[in-house]
């Protein structure tokens, strides 16, 4: 019974996400926060590899959440593209401010909507 207790806890600790970094946009309008899931911290990784990790990359102005999406590798995140009313990373997914939408590609190439 204690041992299932500690791998229910275990469990639950390893699926709760964890802030990687922040930073701005180019313009400091918006706010950008990396999150992974805490199990990512402890899969053994080679040289180089530190940034091969699937991630989470949330948008937000002034506090108000602008989506979130699942970014298949954390690199990528430097192929973040600002324009005037948006945000993207080719292949993976995009924000438009304007009109408070947020869709990414599933693995099956589906768009699927961010919540807002």
């Amino acid at each position: 019974m204690v041992l299932a207790l500690i791998a229910a806890v275990a469990l639950f600790w390893g699926y709760s996400k964890e802030e990687v970094r922040r930073f701005r946009s180019p313009d400091g309008r918006y706010e950008c926060v990396v999150t992974r899931y805490r199990y990512e911290h402890f899969v053994p990784r080679f040289p180089g590899q530190g940034s091969d990790y699937s991630c989470f990359l949330s948008i937000y102005n002034s506090g108000r959440h602008c989506g979130t999406i699942p970014v298949p590798i954390a690199w990528m995140i430097r192929d973040l593209e600002w324009e005037e009313s948006g945000a993207s990373i080719k292949t993976v997914g995009e924000w438009d401010f304007e009109n408070r939408t947020c869709f990414y590609w599933s693995e099956d190439q589906e768009a699927r909507i961010s919540g807002l």
